[in-house]
């Protein structure tokens, strides 16, 4: 089964990652161009998607912040599939995460390798 996502919660998304950084004591930049993007002084990038076609345009995106940063892209539950796909054996220091929401909550999986 497909879920569902309301791309309006993306922002929501981002800072339910910037709080779990800040949980643990970590600094966090969000930017909103090209790709809302949340950099943490731990030396990770994390990039949250929308959309299959999102993840296909942010492949050179990813590929130019991986030189400096741990990067996690962040994407609704229901395109796991297609970001394994896409992203696989392209990058060493990339890994996938997906998001829903359940109760108005933005709930995370498992950090994987594509």
């Amino acid at each position: 089964m497909a879920l569902a996502m309301n791309t309006d919660l993306l922002p929501v998304a981002a800072l339910a990652c910037a709080d779990a950084y800040s949980a643990h004591g970590s600094s966090i930049i969000i930017k909103d161009r090209p790709f809302l993007t949340v950099f943490s002084d731990e030396d990770t990038a994390e990039i949250i998607i929308e959309d299959e076609a999102s993840i296909e345009r942010a492949i050179g995106y990813v590929a130019q912040i991986a030189e400096v940063w741990n990067v996690v892209v962040i994407l609704p539950a229901s395109l796991a599939g297609t970001g394994h796909r896409l992203l696989r054996g392209r990058f060493h220091n990339v890994r996938l995460q997906v998001w829903w929401t359940e109760a108005d909550l933005v709930c995370f999986g498992r950090v994987e390798v594509p």
